[in-house]
């Protein structure tokens, strides 16, 4: 803090306090969005049936009656169901870190 004087302190603090400018909130909402569709559960689960567990991966979190135990929907998948969805989230990955550069 020896570095800046007060009005310069004051000023910073000012800017930390107000938080990210609009640009930035929008392109964070953008990237968000596009995560989310990248990686949906539609994308990912293609053909898969979930199971009844009240917070099953593949179907998602579900209200009313439902069993408590953990889901072991991609546990129980078959190989091939595994490896595609591998595939599927190493496409989803490449396909983020070509678009950050």
């Amino acid at each position: 803090m020896g570095d800046f004087n007060r009005g310069q302190l004051h000023e910073r603090l000012q800017n930390e306090q107000e938080g990210p400018s609009r640009r930035e909130v929008n392109r964070l909402r953008a990237e968000n969005k596009r995560l989310r569709e990248c990686f949906s559960r539609e994308y990912l689960f293609d053909g898969w049936e979930g199971c009844s567990n009240r917070d099953c991966i593949v179907t998602g979190p579900k209200k009313g009656v439902a069993t408590n135990s953990t889901c072991t929907c991609v546990q129980d998948a078959s190989r091939v169901q595994r490896s595609i969805l591998g595939q599927k989230l190493n496409a989803a990955l490449a396909n983020h870190e070509q678009e950050k550069e």
